[in-house]
């Protein structure tokens, strides 16, 4: 089975996407609530990196507050681990 580069749409990281085998990509290791499948799929419509997932997730109490300053720090705490990288 061929797998697709992908680039994360919040910090541009790249990761492989197994969309056709999804037991082995890599969002399979991040539990995620319905409503976080609903924000990610109004707001990007497409993957994201491991970490972006994990982050969105662990923030998702502002999903209902304001999704702007969700996105906003996800991005920021990406770029920050990114550039320590």
């Amino acid at each position: 089975m061929k797998y697709q580069a992908e680039h994360c749409p919040l910090c541009n990281e790249q990761f492989v996407c197994k969309v056709g085998n999804i037991s082995q990509c890599q969002c399979a290791r991040v539990e995620l609530s319905n409503e976080v499948i609903r924000f990610l799929e109004d707001e990007f419509g497409s993957c994201l990196c491991i970490e972006c997932l994990k982050q969105i997730n662990s923030n998702k109490d502002l999903i209902a507050k304001n999704k702007g300053n969700l996105i906003k720090k996800v991005k920021k705490w990406r770029q920050l681990a990114l550039s320590e990288k």
